[in-house]
């Protein structure tokens, strides 16, 4: 029995190290590393190509446009590009970089199509001919054909221009969506290798994002995947420049087509009113009139020339991996073999120590039987234990309120964000996925606004404390000054702290005091941001002494300026201010989640609603999930003060 305890002991002991190395496995990974592992340095030869483009043949200011623009894509997917002048004997640009040696050939591709839209085809001016003399016919009596004729003629002009109108919409927003986003669904749809690149570049951080919970940073499938991924976002973005430059010049022939059929109807029209009025005019001796001629075609001037050389070269680099050291993995082992071997006999000697006797022959040794025992003592009567009390009963859970009956409409979703210095995305990471979902949920926010050259103003609440409404207006603030000046309002009073992510030391003046709030508005180290701050914490009788209806609506009247006016509120089920504030409110943001919304809420959401009638109430959506690789701040972006 007792060795089935000892078996059953070492079992339980085992399954226990297991499950601790289970769920404390990156622990144990980084105590192996740090105890097994050691760093090695080597220098690796990587091969490079250098590139030099060099520009000539034009004047000195096409040429450094040129250059600058040439310069500008060949940094981005190589080694910063060197500009040099030469000016003897004849005037060139030379542009240097090292770049890898599968991109050599594309980028030749790319700095040929870029100088061919500075070239300008050389065709010989028309020579002159004399002007063909014809003869003015009778005058016609009747202008009603005519008149039809001009009629069909502005028909088709307003037809012409309303389509050239649409055309120059179109080309304006892929513009504007090229500028906003690095790779725009609307530019992707145009070319099928693009599409193809950003799925496989899809697919490729998924999997990375998969095996980087199993593999340290340094490790080699880690690093290949990374490399893989620079090849083809590289690759993707160069496509979609080529895309860019290729709707570009077919602009550029649309619009010129469209200037050649505008002037032929113009000229179709002005030869038919003229006809017109000589119809109506008394007849006059038969005369010579030139006909028209077609405008001289100017000669261009000199054209851009380029020469493109590549030679192979090398770089060394310096590449730290971790591997393992053999002196301390046979020290490891060594100590794991005795200390198993040792557990292994303690466990048997305390299963074989209380076993059956060994019989002995000597009867002087023999064991004696055991005494009798003794007699028990009686035992005193004991006192009757008190009744047990029954245990509290548990409270019934709250009732929740489902998702379809909460009011407004469902806007957008938020993950969980990685940390950045004081949360302000869109000014310390810039280039991150969280700064770009806060600038596509503003612009989404400022279509939904109505069209007014007013002032108007946006409320954010959430439903409970720490759902990040503070966070959210700060960076919504930020997100809007490409698009029109914008006032914070931070009436979060039971904590309050827009002030501390925009740098600003707390002083004597905030909305609280007496005097007006224009004279209590601080400028932030934005341009175009203004803050209205609230530095300590306030109850909610001291905020209702304010008088905010009254002191927000001689605010708007007082500053009917075309600007937004954000307003961060304290959590809905905590503070009764939003009823003031939403009467005034053009847009009102709720942040809700992750955790259900209880039934408590529920007076307050109606009254929210029927504060804000028809106008607009938006839901923010908080889940537990994380934001994937993918979208988390990409590697070699310096998180600072982008600010003076």
């Amino acid at each position: 029995m007792r060795r089935f305890l000892s078996f059953l002991l070492l079992v339980l002991a085992v399954a226990a190290a297991v499950a601790a190395a289970h769920f404390r496995q990156d622990d144990l990974r980084s105590m192996v590393e740090s105890a097994l592992m050691v760093d090695r340095e080597t220098w690796t030869e990587k091969p490079r190509t250098d590139v030099t483009a060099a520009l000539s043949g034009a004047d000195k200011g096409t040429l450094e446009a040129v250059s600058r623009e040439i310069s500008s894509f060949l940094s981005g997917v190589g080694d910063p590009a060197r500009v040099e002048t030469e000016d003897s004997p004849v005037l060139r640009i030379l542009v240097r970089t090292s770049v890898s040696p599968h991109l050599a050939g594309p980028l030749e591709e790319l700095a040929e199509k870029l100088v061919a839209q500075h070239r300008a085809p050389r065709r010989k001016a028309a020579a002159p001919r004399r002007p063909a003399v014809r003869r003015r016919a009778a005058p016609v009596r009747s202008t009603l054909p005519e008149q039809k004729k001009i009629e069909d003629l502005a028909r088709r002009r307003d037809q012409l221009l309303r389509g050239w109108s649409e055309e120059e919409r179109v080309h304006a927003r892929l513009d504007d969506l090229r500028r906003q986003y690095r790779h725009p669904e609307e530019l992707l749809q145009r070319d099928d290798e693009a599409r193809e690149l950003k799925r496989k570049l899809s697919d490729l951080e998924l999997t990375l994002a998969e095996i980087i919970d199993h593999y340290t940073v340094a490790h080699p499938r880690v690093k290949a995947l990374n490399d893989e991924i620079s090849g083809v976002r590289s690759a993707l973005d160069r496509r979609v420049m080529i895309a860019e430059m290729e709707i570009k010049e077919n602009f550029s022939v649309r619009q010129a087509e469209f200037q050649r059929k505008k002037l032929r109807l113009d000229r179709e029209e002005g030869a038919l009113r003229k006809a017109m009025a000589q119809a109506r005019a008394a007849p006059a001796p038969m005369e010579a009139e030139p006909d028209l001629e077609e405008p001289s075609v100017p000669v261009s001037g000199e054209s851009v020339k380029l020469e493109w050389s590549a030679a192979a070269s090398a770089r060394k680099e310096l590449v730290r991996t971790k591997e393992f050291d053999a002196g301390r993995l046979s020290a490891a082992l060594s100590i794991l073999l005795a200390a198993g071997a040792l557990i292994g006999y303690l466990f048997g000697f305390m299963g074989s120590a209380r076993g059956v006797p060994v019989e002995d022959s000597d009867p002087s040794r023999a064991v004696p039987p055991p005494a009798a025992p003794p007699a028990p003592r009686p035992s005193k009567p004991r006192a009757p234990l008190p009744p047990l009390e029954s245990p509290p009963a548990t409270a019934a859970p709250e009732k929740i309120i489902d998702e379809k009956e909460l009011p407004g409409t469902a806007w957008q979703t938020i993950p969980e964000l990685p940390k950045v210095e004081k949360n302000l995305y869109t000014v310390f990471a810039p280039s991150s996925a969280a700064s770009e979902y806060f600038s596509a949920a503003a612009l989404d926010l400022m279509d939904r606004l109505p069209k007014s050259d007013k002032t108007q103003v946006i409320s954010i609440a959430a439903l409970r404390s720490g759902a990040g409404a503070s966070t959210f207006a700060a960076n919504i603030a930020v997100a809007l000054l490409a698009r029109r000046p914008v006032l914070l309002i931070d009436l979060h009073h039971t904590a309050p702290g827009l002030h501390a992510c925009f740098s600003i030391e707390p002083t004597a003046h905030d909305l609280t005091s007496a005097a007006p709030w224009t004279d209590s508005i601080l400028k932030t180290p934005l341009d175009r941001l203004s803050l209205l701050p609230l530095f300590t914490p306030h109850t909610e009788k001291e905020m209702s002494d304010l008088k905010l209806k009254k002191r927000i609506a001689a605010f708007l009247k007082e500053n009917p300026v075309h600007r937004l006016v954000l307003v961060d509120l304290a959590p809905i089920g905590r503070s009764e201010l939003f009823e003031e504030v939403a009467e005034y409110s053009d847009v009102f943001v709720l942040l809700c989640g992750p955790e259900p919304t209880g039934i408590s809420a529920a007076s307050a959401l109606k009254r929210l609603t029927k504060t804000m009638k028809k106008r607009p109430i938006l839901r923010v959506t908080r889940t537990r999930d994380t934001l994937p690789a993918a979208a988390t701040p990409r590697p070699g972006t310096d998180y600072e003060f982008l600010i003076e």
